[in-house]
């Protein structure tokens, strides 16, 4: 056989049992049960197989099942019948003034050992500041500038910590303020 016969009889030989008959992998295709699957073609033919949920029997139609009865009957009050005052036997009292009553005075928040603690944190922060502008003026390295700088964003963060009452945030903030400062007073 020559090449050119050779060659005919392979793509004669591929479009006769090529692509059709590959088997292919099923697939399975779910719907609700709502609606019933619409006709197709035989799954052998599509590769789709389709399944649907059953059907759930409706409810029959029937008297309905007693309440079980409380274990405990609810405990009701007993009804009381006010009997209108006879005008006649009994005078009208005038009511009775009502004593006055003592309103206490309003004190900060967290009393006097509070406000004692936030003056020591101020005191603090001032100190921390004067270092801060001592500092400024002096000639310092790169690395010094940066932890000043530091410093500096401790120090406000510790003002807002202590405009906000949380006192040991804004103390522990002020001491690593004061930390830094030591570090670059010592260089």
């Amino acid at each position: 056989m020559n090449r050119v016969g050779l060659a005919t009889a392979a793509v004669l030989l591929l479009f006769s049992g090529g692509c059709a008959k590959r088997p292919v992998a099923n697939r399975i295709v779910f719907t609700a049960s709502s609606s019933p699957p619409a006709p197709t073609a035989s799954p052998e033919a599509t590769g789709v197989l389709t399944v649907a949920e059953p059907r759930l029997p409706l409810p029959e139609e029937g008297p309905e099942p007693p309440l079980p009865e409380p274990a405990e009957a609810p405990r009701t009050r007993p009804r009381v019948r006010l009997t209108p005052a006879d005008p006649v036997t009994e005078p009208e009292a005038a009511p009775e003034p009502l004593p006055a009553v003592e309103v206490p005075l309003l004190e900060p928040l967290g009393g006097p050992g509070e406000q004692a603690q936030r003056q020591q944190i101020l005191q603090f922060q001032d100190r921390i500041r004067g270092r801060i502008v001592r500092q400024e003026d002096a000639r310092l390295s790169a690395d010094d500038r940066r932890m000043l700088d530091d410093a500096r964003t401790f120090l406000s963060q510790s003002q807002r910590a202590l405009g906000t009452n949380d006192f040991q945030r804004a103390l522990t903030l002020a001491r690593k303020a004061s930390m830094l400062l030591a570090v670059i007073e010592q260089e």
